[in-house]
């Protein structure tokens, strides 16, 4: 299920059944979020994104209907800041694959217009195990993480052409020496900064917050974790 919960505290309510992986639109209207059949085998591959629209007081609007679909799996979108576009990860593949590493299949960043009826637009062509976008405050970059073959995680920012979408260059994002790989990204709605976590061993992870240059800013938080 996906909930809401008021910030002061008080009771959770269902928006969702049978969802997961939730984000706002930034207008607060739309709730996107991932769900799809679990198969015992290569269960990932019927994942396909959705949304719904929501009140002020998160009940939801009419039906919930698809938003990101296709053959393998379609994560849940991000907005841009300014409403004009959205980036997801996907796996997207031109036919029906039999397995989760068939021949065909991708494993990269998408963006596509808020405008309905927009073409999708795929922005890399390198990912391995990608983890889904999160968008720079000037709604121009995105940054997103990929492992290589060695199973090392690297981080990237992706630089599109705020009139066509399409990318402009992506280029490695500097990690403070030490981190054997960043897992999980957020970049700050109002700076050059982007709160990333990383494996320290034995089980251990580290919150901390770096520049956009790869400058280590304040560690914030280590905890234990099995993903």
């Amino acid at each position: 299920q996906i909930v809401a919960v008021p910030i002061d505290g008080g009771a959770a309510r269902v928006v969702v059944e049978d969802g997961q992986m939730p984000c706002w639109s930034r207008d607060g209207r739309h709730l996107a979020f991932t769900a799809g059949g679990w198969r015992i085998a290569d269960w990932a591959i019927n994942l396909d994104a959705y949304i719904v629209d929501v009140d002020s007081d998160m009940h939801p609007q009419g039906a919930v209907q698809p938003i990101v679909v296709g053959y393998h799996e379609d994560f849940t979108p991000v907005w841009s800041p300014d409403g004009r576009w959205i980036a997801y990860h996907s796996h997207r593949s031109p036919q029906v694959v039999p397995a989760y590493w068939a021949a065909g299949s991708t494993d990269d960043i998408y963006l596509r217009s808020t405008k309905a009826g927009s073409a999708e637009i795929r922005l890399t062509d390198f990912g391995y195990e990608a983890g889904s976008p999160d968008w720079a405050p000037d709604s121009r970059r995105l940054v997103f993480a990929s492992e290589d073959h060695n199973g090392a995680a690297r981080a990237w920012i992706i630089h599109i052409d705020p009139a066509t979408g399409r990318t402009e260059r992506v280029d490695p994002l500097p990690t403070p020496p030490g981190p054997p790989g960043l897992r999980a990204y957020s970049w700050s709605p109002t700076a050059e900064e982007i709160a990333v976590t990383y494996p320290r061993g034995g089980g251990q992870y580290v919150l901390s917050v770096i520049t956009t240059g790869g400058v280590l800013l304040q560690q914030l938080a280590e905890f234990k974790a099995s993903t």
